[in-house]
């Protein structure tokens, strides 16, 4: 039981893995022309009222919940999605910060969320996979 477990986990971080290689390419091989401004963006979906425990909690306990309960009912496509998708938003975001010669900051920024979000990300996707095999 321990094993199938173990492998799961292995899956899930190979396919993390598979989408930061890819993230890493694509963004190398395509470049966005002019200054692109997200500052409103970024105003209107991270204001002051969103930086709070509570909402950070409450948004990541409703994607566990998602993608734990989908993955199973779509057999584990939404599962690999958003690995994979994860994965390409930090392979871009790391080949940015590589090519703007910042990837201290990169890091910096990435910390917190490597400690908590990403690992749980990668450990709790195999509950969706586990629930397959049981059924």
């Amino acid at each position: 039981m321990r094993k199938k477990i173990n492998r799961f986990i292995f899956l899930s971080f190979l396919l993390f893995f598979i989408g930061f290689l890819l993230g890493i390419s694509l963004s190398a091989r395509y470049k966005i022309l002019g200054n692109v401004n997200i500052t409103p963006f970024l105003e209107r979906e991270f204001g002051k009222e969103k930086l709070s425990f509570s909402y950070i909690f409450e948004n990541n306990l409703k994607a566990s919940l998602l993608l734990s309960f989908g993955g199973a009912l779509t057999f584990s496509g939404l599962t690999f999605l958003n690995l994979i998708f994860n994965g390409m938003n930090l392979g871009a975001l790391f080949y940015e910060a590589l090519a703007s010669n910042d990837v201290g900051t990169f890091f910096l920024l990435i910390f917190p969320h490597g400690i908590f979000e990403i690992p749980a990300l990668i450990i709790a996707e195999p509950l969706a996979l586990r629930f397959l095999t049981n059924c």
